[in-house]
């Protein structure tokens, strides 16, 4: 049942980055999106080699930026966390420092995208989430954290 719930958070995590970047897009705050519009190719770091994550940053982009060259490039980044986070804190630090590690590794990117699922028993429920992490081209700006909606194992039973 949580492998089933595991897979859905992933497709409300693409979702909520295609929603990101259209906000982002419309919004004078979020300057760092515009150098997909002015360079010819622009390059994505996804801080995963799990292909469901990859696929939701590449359709998310993708969809939003439909003639941008974009290259994506799936790496290992430690989240430096435990390998199953048990609370939202634990899975929002998890992201983040996907997309830092990942940054550091592969500074030529434009944007690291760090992805992180966790548990955590709420109210006597197993809750399943995810936390998305999208740095900009300053690697000290984080641009944004993102929690999917949680889903209790119960609805997947």
């Amino acid at each position: 049942r949580l492998l089933r719930a595991g897979k859905a958070k992933w497709v409300g995590v693409y979702s909520l980055l295609r929603r990101l970047l259209n906000n982002a897009q419309s919004t004078q705050t979020h300057r760092w999106i515009e150098p997909l519009h002015e360079q010819e190719k622009t390059l994505v770091v996804i801080a995963s080699h799990n292909p469901v994550k990859i696929r939701a940053v590449e359709k998310a982009f993708a969809l939003q930026f439909p003639d941008q060259d974009i290259e994506f490039l799936a790496c290992s980044a430690a989240s430096d966390v435990s390998d199953q986070p048990r609370s939202d804190e634990e899975t929002r630090r998890g992201a983040r420092n996907r997309a830092q590690n990942a940054a550091v590794t592969h500074r030529q990117a434009d944007f690291w995208i760090g992805l992180e699922g966790g548990i955590e028993n709420m109210d006597g429920q197993l809750m399943a989430f995810a936390w998305m992490a999208a740095l900009g081209m300053s690697l000290s700006s984080l641009v944004v954290v993102i929690n999917a909606s949680k889903i209790t194992t119960a609805d997947y039973s």
